[in-house]
């Protein structure tokens, strides 16, 4: 499975919030690629003494999104969350990838509905994105904002300072120390009266093109922001803020990339061993050997570590040891520490199927296979998935043999066939 993002202060920030908005809506944009896979957490806890309180955590009033992000996601895009609350339950619209929602059930007596239970109650909030091992116990904050308007809580920056708790306030936050307010985090918290810019509707309108640390010290600047107590902003993609198609924002590199020299694939005894070089590799992470049969859809190999550095590149080699029977394709994904990303070109192969006792047609499939052997001895199939879970095993043991595949999704799978002492792989992409 492909590793998720590992995410840093300042990688997401929010942009946007409109609490007068019917559904209440938030705008968020990415300043680092996110890579699919990555678990993400967004809430409005309150958080206090290294930990969120556990009146916010138990409440209904409080909750939070859960984001597992199912595609990558590239720097510079801009989502906006909408969240309508019922007796149901809060339903949540505009983040792509697979959602669990927590708290935000608005309650029902006789007489009335208390609507107070909502992603933003009347009055203001604090909002954190952070990841975690589980929604209630974060590892990293990467953002935090707050435009409370309680006169009897904040200080210059808007965030709680000792001695003031908490408590049941469903409102109220401290900073948690992994972020600063105006580097990280940005509070509009406190009256507009008071030195503040409290309101209920929210939009940052800064910078749009720069560095990641240029964009979030953008963000973070209270200066940036508009605020108005009644009138909503148009916080779309776009919109009147953020106009033009994803990715909104441009986030330029603040290093080169990865200087890519060659990439060669070569058949040896029925296996593909791919060899690439790099001159130079400055913050680079890790490398991806990634493989297809088709040219479109592409399966992670596996992961090397990076070798190189800023002034020399390396010399690497992975040998594939069960390429499909015909063309293949490779390509090298490189990954630098700030989650940034990139690819060299692709090559491909021709591995013949001479000496072959097997062959499987078409491949490409859209459902129905053929498999012919060329042998009288009986044969044991097995279809493994990418993720190595076995989804048929059977016998074969007659000359020719058709398959049914159409109750299996796309994608690819290994055809893993074994007879006598022999073991063939062939890989076949069902679409």
């Amino acid at each position: 499975m492909q590793a998720q993002t590992t995410l840093a202060a300042g990688d997401i920030a929010i942009i946007g919030y409109n609490y007068d908005a019917s559904p209440q809506e938030m705008s968020i944009v990415t300043l680092v690629p996110i890579l699919s896979n990555t678990r993400i957490f967004i809430s409005d806890y309150g958080y206090e003494a290294g930990a969120f309180v556990s009146n916010t955590l138990a409440n209904n009033v409080e909750g939070s999104i859960e984001w597992l992000t199912t595609s990558d996601i590239l720097a510079g895009t801009v989502f906006r969350i909408q969240m309508a609350s019922s007796n149901a339950g809060t339903t949540v619209t505009g983040l792509p990838g697979t959602l669990t929602i927590r708290g935000w059930k608005q309650e029902f007596n006789a007489n009335a509905v208390l609507a107070t239970n909502c992603p933003a109650p009347a009055g203001g909030e604090n909002w954190f994105i952070y990841q975690g091992t589980s929604y209630s116990q974060p590892t990293q904050f990467v953002f935090g904002w707050a435009n409370w308007a309680a006169t009897t809580f904040g200080t210059a920056n808007g965030w709680l300072v000792s001695p003031q708790t908490v408590g049941t306030n469903i409102q109220v936050s401290y900073l948690p120390a992994q972020l600063t307010n105006g580097i990280n985090a940005r509070s509009l918290a406190w009256l507009t009266g008071n030195g503040g810019m409290h309101g209920d509707n929210n939009v940052y309108t800064g910078i749009q093109t720069g560095t990641k640390a240029q964009l979030i010290a953008a963000i973070s600047d209270l200066s940036n922001w508009s605020t108005n107590e009644t009138t909503t902003y148009d916080i779309s993609v776009g919109g009147s803020f953020f106009s033009g198609s994803n990715p909104v924002f441009t986030v330029q590199s603040s290093t080169l990339p990865v200087t890519w020299q060659q990439i060669n694939a070569v058949v040896n005894n029925r296996q593909v061993n791919i060899y690439w070089t790099t001159l130079t590799e400055p913050g680079n992470r890790e490398f991806t050997i990634e493989h297809s049969i088709d040219n479109q859809s592409w399966q992670s190999l596996h992961h090397l570590p990076a070798g190189g550095n800023e002034t020399s590149g390396g010399q690497y080699q992975y040998t594939h040891s069960t390429p499909a029977h015909g063309i293949n394709y490779y390509r090298i994904r490189q990954t630098d520490l700030d989650g940034r990303f990139s690819y060299s070109r692709i090559v491909k192969v021709n591995v013949p199927a001479d000496n072959t006792v097997f062959s499987l047609f078409p491949n490409p499939a859209q459902g129905m296979v053929t498999i012919e052997k060329q042998t009288t001895d009986p044969a044991m199939l097995t279809i493994y998935n990418m993720s190595g879970i076995a989804v048929s095993v059977q016998k074969l043991q007659v000359s020719r043999t058709s398959l049914d595949l159409r109750h299996l999704p796309a994608g690819q799978y290994l055809f893993q066939i074994k007879y006598g002492m022999q073991k063939e792989n062939i890989r076949l992409l069902l679409q």
